[in-house]
């Protein structure tokens, strides 16, 4: 927990967690997005 408390309490934590959070974001985005277009190719076959 008190590691918590000093990742939110510094501004270089928050950035980090922003940045961690970002890149999980557009992971997931990128995830669906191609598994939707892999979809739709498998389908006009």
């Amino acid at each position: 927990m008190e590691l918590l408390k000093e990742l939110f309490s510094s501004p270089y934590g928050i950035f980090s967690a922003v940045g961690i959070l970002f890149m999980l974001a557009m992971a997931a985005f990128f995830i669906i997005l191609f598994v939707k277009k892999s979809a739709e190719k498998s389908d006009d076959q």
